[in-house]
């Protein structure tokens, strides 16, 4: 039953997602054609900056819309079918709420990691031009030396931990539904406010436990003595990522006794 219902949910999913991420990449290749190939980066800087900064703004447009859908898509999935009139339907199958909300966080891990699969193969092909890439040559001592390690390696460090963490993302939209959807008559409008106030959470979390532990002072004293970069990004994300993951499983927790005791279909 559990493999029918994450089968089920991406068949739901595949169209629209698709469609999305089609456009996106296909945008991205335009521009790569169009305006990134066409860069000559021994130009003065004040040629290069404009078409720069116009592409750098449409992409960060792109990735936001691209991971808006992509999370909208995942919600409202939930959302309407467990919690809306759908839910009478869904709750009569032979499945418990713990199948249920295992099979959602299946599906939802498979859309999100996929969605960030794209964003990268998209950032890629704007990134990988021969000009591009001979541009990079010149200044890649100076990037390797902030980063301790080359752009490619720490690019794809990030990546994959984009990629493992990116689970918790998705049990905080499930939690914020589950919760919001105690409210009635008022249930996006609360599952929007715990999904921002969750994100808020976690950030003060992380703040005061970095202040705690004397994290900023020491790593303000590494970069003052010729510390990287790269491992103080690697140390918050790491930090952030352990928090998140214990945050995680107490929302994975309190999600599964909502619907396991305290459904409330329209």
């Amino acid at each position: 039953m559990l493999r029918k219902l994450v089968k089920y949910d991406l068949k739901y999913s595949f169209k629209l997602f698709l469609m999305v991420h089609g456009i996106y990449l296909l945008i991205c290749i335009l521009l790569r054609l169009l305006v990134m190939n066409q860069l000559d980066f021994s130009k003065p800087e004040e040629v290069l900056v404009p078409p720069i900064t116009l592409i750098l703004i449409l992409e960060i447009f792109l990735l936001s819309a691209v991971s808006l859908t992509t999370s909208l898509l995942i919600a409202l999935r939930f959302y309407r079918n467990l919690f809306s009139r759908e839910g009478y339907l869904t709750w009569t199958l032979p499945a418990s709420s713990s199948e249920h909300l295992l099979a959602k966080f299946c599906s939802g891990y498979l859309i999100a990691a996929a969605d960030i699969a794209f964003i990268a193969a998209g950032i890629l092909i704007l990134a990988t031009g021969s000009n591009v890439a001979e541009a990079y040559r010149q200044i890649a001592p100076d990037i390797n030396d902030a980063l301790g390690t080359s752009l490619s390696v720490y690019a794809t460090r990030l990546f994959l931990f984009s990629l493992l963490f990116t689970f918790t993302t998705v049990i905080q939209i499930y939690f914020c539904i589950a919760l919001g959807q105690l409210f009635q008559g008022h249930r996006v409008l609360f599952a929007i406010a715990f999904y921002f106030l969750t994100g808020l959470i976690v950030q003060v979390l992380t703040t005061v436990l970095a202040l705690a532990s004397g994290f900023f002072s020491d790593q303000a004293a590494c970069l003052a003595s010729g510390f990287s970069m790269g491992a103080a990004m690697d140390s918050i994300y790491l930090m952030t990522g352990a928090l998140s993951i214990v945050l995680a499983a107490a929302e994975y927790i309190a999600a599964h006794y909502i619907m396991k005791r305290k459904i409330n279909l329209i």
